[in-house]
C-alpha cells in the first residue's frame, strides 16, 4: 500500500539576517526565497516575531515562503512557530539550505532525514523531527575552517553560478507543485542537472 502525497504548502529558506551575511554561502537558502520573492512581486504578510512571511501564487498553487529573523543556528523556533501559526505540518513544509557536501551548483532532494551537520538542520530536528521535506544545494567542501567558508561570500566566479541555481531551485520547487515530492525527486535528482563552472 503506498502512502498518500503530501502537498508542499510552504518553502522556508535558511540563512542569517544582515546585510554582512547577504552573498555568503550559509544564505543559499534564503537567497533562494528573495528570488521567489521578487520574481513574484508580492507584498509581505504582516510582521512576525520570528520569520517574515509571503504568499505567492507558483505552478498555479499557493505557496507560502517564510524566512527566519534569527540566526541559521536558531532556526527551529522559528520554523515551529510557523507551524502552529500555519497549522501545518513538518511534511508540508520543504526547507532549503546549504550543504557543504555537494559542488557548487549540485542539489539533493530528499524527503527527510538526518542533518548532516548542518546546525540549521538540527535546530529544526531538535524541535518538529526530522520528517520534514528539504531541498540541499551545494556549496562545495570547506579547504580550511568550516565556520570560515559558510560564513564566507562567494567569490565573482561563484556568483555566476549562484545566479544559475537560483531559477533552478525555483523549477525544482514548482516541479514538487505540479508533480509531488517523490516524483520530483526522480526528476531532479539527477548529476546531469547539477550546474557546473
Amino acid at each position: 500500500m503506498t502512502r498518500p502525497e503530501t502537498k508542499i504548502r510552504a518553502v522556508v529558506g535558511l540563512g542569517n539576517p544582515g546585510n554582512e551575511y547577504v552573498n555568503t554561502r550559509h544564505n543559499l537558502g534564503r537567497l533562494v526565497v528573495e528570488h521567489l520573492v521578487d520574481h513574484s512581486r508580492v507584498k509581505e504578510n504582516p510582521r512576525r516575531a520570528r520569520y517574515r512571511l509571503w504568499r505567492v501564487i507558483l505552478a498555479r498553487r499557493q505557496l507560502s515562503l517564510v524566512s527566519p529573523r534569527s540566526y541559521i543556528n536558531d532556526s527551529g523556533r522559528a520554523v515551529l512557530s510557523f507551524l502552529t501559526a500555519a497549522r501545518l505540518r513538518p511534511q508540508q513544509v520543504l526547507v532549503v539550505c546549504d550543504d557543504v557536501a555537494l559542488p557548487l551548483g549540485g542539489m539533493r532532494l530528499r524527503c527527510s532525514g538526518s542533518s548532516g551537520g548542518h546546525r540549521g538542520l538540527e535546530s529544526i530536528i531538535r524541535l518538529v523531527g526530522d520528517s520534514f521535506p528539504r531541498l540541499r544545494l551545494g556549496v562545495g567542501a570547506a579547504g580550511g575552517d568550516m565556520v570560515d567558508h559558510v560564513l564566507g561570500e562567494f567569490s565573482a566566479d561563484e556568483s555566476k553560478i549562484v545566479e544559475k541555481i537560483l531559477p533552478l531551485a525555483e523549477e525544482v520547487i514548482a516541479g514538487i507543485l505540479r508533480q509531488g515530492l517523490e516524483p520530483a525527486m526522480s526528476t531532479y535528482n539527477r548529476k546531469e542537472l547539477w550546474i557546473r563552472a
